[in-house]
């Protein structure tokens, strides 16, 4: 998609380079323009340089956590919507249930 896309904004940060591809081709698809980063740290730039209206955001971006992202995203008043997602066997019912009430949703992959 083109930088003139004029859907809404979506960011996607997972450190899997291949799952950010599936996301994009598909969300392009559908006409949203997308955004990626690999890092908190790219996740953090991306949202300083353009408005996002839905993150997907691992919960383990490598040795990033995605959790603490979240949580620094709301707490510079950010509302956009934010799907959870992991791939990882790491997750106990108290992570879940901490990721909900700030997130709405929790999708294993």
């Amino acid at each position: 998609m083109s930088a003139t896309a004029v859907g809404p904004t979506v960011l996607i940060v997972d450190d899997d380079a291949s799952l950010r591809l599936l996301c994009r081709v598909n969300l392009e698809l559908e006409g949203y323009h997308v955004l990626e980063a690999p890092s908190v740290a790219a996740a953090e730039d991306a949202v300083a340089a353009d408005p996002v209206d839905l993150f997907l955001l691992d919960i383990h971006i490598g040795a990033d956590d995605g959790l603490a992202l979240m949580r620094s995203l709301r707490a510079r008043e950010h509302r956009a919507p934010v799907v959870l997602f992991t791939g990882s066997a790491r997750l106990d019912p108290v992570t879940i249930a901490a990721c909900l009430p700030r997130a709405g949703r929790f999708t294993p992959r």
